[in-house]
């Protein structure tokens, strides 16, 4: 009898203890649950702040109006600067207005072969400079020892004397 007991204790025992890791089963997906709700919770706010940072931007972007609108401006000021060119050209005979043009295309090259030679004698003087450097940062190697030289044959020489 006494072992019928036992063996009814320790089934009562181990169905309590089934019955905790089922419930412990149940906290832990509950819990994973949760993790992976705040994980898509936090996704989800982060999703908001660009879709808002977007629509701050599309916000300050020019409305397909306003684009309308400037394109229909330019076009005007096009025309207006088209009329002037004409009346320019109707003012100065065609020959003055070709030559005008031909001067000012031969000044923009002469220029741009200015720039060029300036940028040239620009790298030939930085070519200069850093030889120059080069060349006096050997000459004060050079002078360290060659006055130390000096100035031991100097001293060499100083309290001889010459008799005839």
């Amino acid at each position: 009898m006494v072992l019928q007991e036992s063996y009814d204790a320790l089934q009562r025992q181990s169905e309590k203890q089934q019955d905790k890791l089922q419930e412990l089963e149940e906290q832990v997906a509950t819990m994973v649950s949760i993790e992976s709700y705040e994980t898509l919770q936090k996704h989800s706010e982060e999703q908001k702040a660009e879709l808002e940072s977007f629509q701050s931007q599309a916000d300050l972007m020019v409305s397909k109006e306003n684009y309308e609108a400037l394109q229909h401006q330019l076009q005007e000021q096009l025309n207006k600067l088209k009329n002037m060119e004409s009346i320019v050209a109707a003012m100065i005979p065609q020959e003055t207005y070709q030559a005008l043009e031909k001067e000012s295309e031969l000044q923009k090259e002469i220029i741009a072969d200015y720039q060029n030679k300036l940028t040239q004698l620009q790298q030939k003087y930085h070519n200069q400079s850093e030889k120059i450097e080069a060349s006096q940062k050997q000459i004060s190697e050079l002078q360290t020892p060659a006055m130390i030289a000096q100035h031991h044959i100097l001293n060499k020489w100083q309290y001889r004397t010459f008799s005839r």
